[in-house]
């Protein structure tokens, strides 16, 4: 989490120095809501060995629904030189 918070932190100052040209002289406003798009998903990587010895590779992507859940989904599934099918996303 730490990590997660220090890379954010990381990111604001290289984004919003680059936006805040764009901002200049550009009237402020309420905005009613501020949706994170495909930001507010996590990709985890994963690679592992079968007991075939072949390596097993796959993407799991999780994304925040509210504050008491989030829908996960694999992709990109390989065993070895096999491309598996993706695992379809489910709310947990």
């Amino acid at each position: 989490m730490g990590q997660c918070l220090e890379h954010l932190s990381i990111a604001n100052e290289v984004y919003l120095r680059a936006m805040a040209p764009a901002l200049e002289d550009q009237p402020r406003a309420v905005v009613q809501e501020i949706t994170p798009g495909w930001f507010g998903r996590w990709f985890i990587r994963n690679r592992g060995t079968l007991p075939d010895g072949r390596t097993a590779t796959m993407i799991n992507v999780m994304k925040p629904v509210d504050a008491n859940s989030f829908t996960w989904q694999t992709i990109e599934r390989t065993a070895g030189s096999e491309l598996l099918p993706n695992i379809d996303e489910m709310l947990i």
